[in-house]
């Protein structure tokens, strides 16, 4: 793969692509909603406080484990969208182009010292690609479709992640999901996810429905 070292443009480029992405401002103190999760087997329904990705209250029933993966998919859902600047992420990577600018998914941008040997790609002013490595598995997210909201600023509605495993180089599973938002007192909040897992186990299906938010 070849690179061109043009890592100013590249932060430009993927500084552009980040502040697009929509975002709750600094002072969001987060909020509290009725939640139902259903899979295949069971539907759940109670409460969720969430003060930030890494404090979220879960009032439902269930098994632990169970739990702790609904817990951890409602903290990836938010983190994407909490207040960070981006010197304190992306930001302190060095980082180039791809000299192939006319890829049909989009510019690709090359980390150079980050530990999961990351790349991105973004096409029409976002970021549609995000290819990382962690151990021995490889995994790619990739956007199909997004939803504008004010201020030409999107969010994610469609996009899949696979997975590989690298040692014996195979696809290991792959998940779709879909995401909506209702604007509450002018923040977008979450109110459904849908997940579907296809791996060698089989299909599965997780949805996770929001309602009747109140602002913390």
């Amino acid at each position: 793969m070849s690179q061109t070292p043009t890592n100013t443009a590249a932060h430009e480029m993927l500084h552009a692509a980040y502040d697009r992405a929509y975002r709750y401002p600094e002072n969001f103190a987060g909020f509290k909603a009725a939640l139902r999760y259903s899979t295949d087997e069971e539907s759940l329904a109670g409460t969720v406080t969430i003060h930030s990705p890494d404090t979220i209250t879960l009032e439902l029933g269930g098994r632990e484990g169970e739990l702790q993966a609904l817990q951890r998919q409602i903290a990836s859902l938010c983190a994407h969208h909490w207040h960070a600047p981006y010197s304190a992420g992306d930001g302190r990577y060095t980082l180039s182009l791809d000299e192939n600018a006319q890829h049909p998914l989009g510019q690709l941008i090359i980390f150079h010292d980050d530990p999961f040997k990351s790349s991105y790609r973004i096409k029409d002013g976002s970021v549609v690609q995000v290819n990382r490595q962690m151990g021995t598995t490889r995994f790619t997210i990739h956007v199909q479709e997004f939803t504008s909201v004010e201020e030409n600023r999107t969010l994610p509605r469609h996009f899949t992640v696979a997975y590989w495993d690298t040692n014996q180089q195979r696809l290991m599973r792959t998940t779709s999901y879909t995401d909506h938002y209702i604007p509450v007192e002018g923040y977008y909040l979450p109110t459904y996810r849908r997940i579907i897992i296809y791996d060698d186990k089989g299909v599965s299906t997780h949805v996770i429905e929001f309602s009747a938010h109140k602002l913390a």
